[in-house]
């Protein structure tokens, strides 16, 4: 059965679709958000930073979703 995409979706791929998807906006602004701890934390600290934003976007109930290749159909990839 096909995952289909919510509205609060993050959607991987490419494409004004992908782009202008709200989720993508939203995961684009918590991104933002967290660049500056990104870029002063050291290298061995990096993977823990991104953890920590993937946590709290599925924390609010989003999913990460890749489509698969072989159909129109998306399955969920959490975790970094």
């Amino acid at each position: 059965m096909p995952t289909i995409p919510r509205q609060n979706d993050v959607l991987f791929g490419k494409g004004t679709a992908i782009n202008t998807h709200h989720g993508n906006k939203h995961y684009r602004s918590m991104v933002a958000l967290h660049q500056p701890n990104f870029f002063q934390s050291k290298r061995n600290e990096k993977r823990e930073v991104a953890k920590n934003l993937v946590n709290e976007i599925e924390t609010l109930g989003r999913r990460f979703l890749m489509e698969d290749p072989n159909s129109s159909r998306r399955d969920g990839k959490g975790g970094v």
